[in-house]
């Protein structure tokens, strides 16, 4: 079977207010959306001084530099408000991922999910009149994938999430890669491409491209602009039939939701936007490939959920617990 492949792309938070007080972090958090969410979210700035965090129902955060991150579970339009007290609980990881050949193979509640790799695609884009038809955007990123020799170092680990990182450089572009493991089924990607050395920077095209070898999967469904379809075997999004003018602002779909033999659902979630270089980036430096993420759920081990709720089958959200959106 054809692995997934598919551009790199990001993640809709829930509302949320945060105040802190020492020696507990106090955080009210607010559900608007009409639907419930359980989705890792990120504060920042939270001023908690210490590493882990535990609240009186035993509700982990653990925080990153000076954010605090933690899991949020809430009902559809509920307000929850957790204060959280230096301290760790037992981590029991749903999500096991481990450095392999140029990438790093996932393993959720013991069934093998496959291996993630990547690639960068560099490739000249021929000048044209003014007046021409714009060009297909159509390119077997499959047929011309070269794994970058990627390898994958844990520098953190915690009750809520293990963070895997690597850099490698190729044709003078420099690709810094962090993995965010959630031991509760959800994997956050995020990257940075920085030009060291190519001096070629007009009529270029470049992306990054990640390869997801899916083995023993039954089904995938693709949404691309609120169209939701079967994703057969060779299948190509819309944008990649060359649809749309932009190559800055494409990518090739909003979610990908894998069903795997023996019940696991994967859906890897894109952001709406990628980051504009007209606006000033959260961090200095080159501009970020736009995050995804990868939100998992077992249906050998489905834990019963207080959030649970019925959703209708015409909504373009996948059918996995998680964000709606990439």
């Amino acid at each position: 079977m054809r692995p997934l492949l598919v551009l790199i792309a990001p993640l809709l938070l829930p509302c949320l207010r945060a105040t802190s007080a020492e020696p507990a972090v106090t955080l009210s958090l607010t559900n608007n959306q009409p639907f419930p969410l359980r989705i890792p979210i990120e504060i920042r700035n939270a001023g908690a001084d210490a590493t882990f965090w535990l609240s009186a129902d035993s509700h982990a955060a653990q925080t990153d530099g000076t954010n605090l991150i933690m899991v949020a579970d809430l009902p559809a339009g509920a307000n929850q408000q957790l204060q959280f007290h230096p301290g760790s609980s037992r981590t029991n990881s749903e999500l096991r991922l481990a450095p392999v050949t140029n990438g790093v193979s996932l393993n959720f509640y013991g069934s093998n999910l496959g291996r993630l790799s990547w690639a960068i695609s560099i490739r000249e884009i021929p000048r044209q009149r003014a007046d021409a038809e714009p060009q297909t955007t159509r390119q077997d990123f499959d047929a011309d994938f070269a794994p970058l020799p990627l390898a994958f170092k844990r520098s953190a680990a915690g009750p809520v999430f293990e963070r895997w990182t690597s850099t490698v450089t190729k044709n003078g572009l420099t690709l810094d890669l962090e993995l965010r493991a959630f031991h509760e089924g959800f994997l956050d990607i995020r990257g940075r491409l920085t030009n060291e050395s190519a001096t070629r920077t007009n009529n270029v095209y470049a992306a990054v491209v990640c390869l997801w070898e899916q083995p023993n999967y039954s089904s995938r469904t693709l949404n691309y602009d609120n169209h939701i379809t079967a994703m057969a075997e060779n299948a190509w999004s819309r944008f990649r039939e060359g649809e749309g003018r932009q190559l800055f602002l494409q990518r090739g779909t909003d979610w990908i939701r894998t069903t795997f033999k023996g019940g696991t659902i994967a859906a890897w979630l894109n952001d709406f936007p990628p980051p504009s270089p007209l606006v000033p980036p959260l961090l200095p430096g080159p501009p970020l490939i736009s995050p995804a993420r990868i939100s998992l759920n077992s249906a050998r081990k489905l834990r019963p959920s207080k959030n649970a709720s019925t959703q209708s089958p015409k909504s373009p959200a996948p059918p996995a617990e998680g964000s709606a959106t990439e």
